[in-house]
């Protein structure tokens, strides 16, 4: 395959390959020749061109092939984002060796920093293992979303911080909706400021969430900042009107009321509201209450009206 060297580079520049999971070159070159492959030049060294038999995939200068794996991610980044770009995302598992491949052969080339801040999130988890498609213990957005409004969802993510593992479970939206829905509460009758960011940075409360996402991006804490100034926020509709327009153009959150899920009347709901109804007339309140009690665990919410 294709390899090419930077001589150029110094001790100290090498340390580019191991600055994200710091790992040590000389244990990686010890590790690496457990299982030494004999075309390798170096036990560290990684393709950028995938060898084929003739006919697959392209025709190259080196002969058919195709790109290697970290090869594309760097190619798409510089075509799309430019030589160097602000904050690069992924999971924990491609820290070593994939992005620390992408910055070598990136770097190699430009001569810059690749990405001034790199973010890698903990896994999602179910029931303490990791999701994944090889696991088949995985849900799609398409399925959640059927489960939770899509805001619940982002609420949810929010309140965890991003490089701690999440056991994720639909239990556990519920008390998740229920805190969301306490915040469109809060913001109900409020109109949303427009004002420029440096104009938003004069509220206090908006400084000390901006604060906490600085930390490394602690989404946990910045929530807690909206609930810890919950009665001024009730108080003073300039403050709320500020953190309304923070939370909807930075987080996305929209904060408009969820819709209440329209629950089919069947034939089993039908019989406990008849039910209800002839406990009612006969002035059975017991009997009625049971019966209401019923019917909220089916997701049905009576409401006694006068006639």
């Amino acid at each position: 395959g294709l390899r090419i060297t930077f001589p150029e580079l110094t001790a100290d520049r090498r340390t580019v390959l191991v600055k994200l999971s710091k790992q040590k070159l000389d244990e990686l070159q010890a590790g690496a020749r457990v299982e030494l492959n004999q075309k390798k030049h170096s036990p560290l060294d990684f393709a950028l061109w995938k060898s084929e038999s003739e006919g697959k995939f392209w025709k190259s200068p080196w002969g058919w092939g195709r790109p290697g794996w970290h090869i594309e991610c760097s190619a798409l980044a510089y075509r799309y984002l430019g030589a160097q770009i602000d904050i690069h995302a992924g999971g924990a598992d491609l820290m070593f060796p994939h992005h620390e491949n992408e910055i070598a052969q990136t770097e190699g080339r430009t001569k810059k920093t690749f990405a001034t801040f790199w973010l890698h999130n903990a896994f999602v988890q179910i029931n303490k293992e990791k999701m994944s498609k090889s696991l088949g213990n995985f849900f799609t957005l398409k399925d959640l979303f059927k489960k939770a409004d899509p805001m619940v969802i982002r609420f949810l993510m929010l309140n965890h911080y991003y490089r701690a593992p999440i056991d994720f479970s639909l239990d556990d939206l519920e008390g998740l909706q229920r805190a969301y829905e306490r915040l469109c509460t809060l913001f109900a009758n409020t109109t949303s400021s427009k004002k420029s960011p440096e104009e938003l940075m004069q509220s206090s409360i908006v400084q000390e969430i901006v604060s906490d996402l600085c930390d490394d991006l602690n989404s946990v804490a910045a929530l807690g900042v909206i609930f810890k100034n919950n009665k001024l926020l009730q108080t003073n509709a300039a403050e709320r009107a500020d953190v309304k327009q923070f939370l909807q153009e930075i987080l996305g959150l929209t904060l408009e009321p969820l819709k209440e899920k329209q629950v089919p009347i069947t034939a089993e709901i039908q019989k406990l509201i008849d039910e209800r109804e002839f406990a009612r007339a006969a002035k059975d309140w017991k009997r009625a209450d049971e019966l209401r009690a019923r019917l909220m665990q089916l997701g049905v919410i009576v409401q006694d009206k006068k006639s």
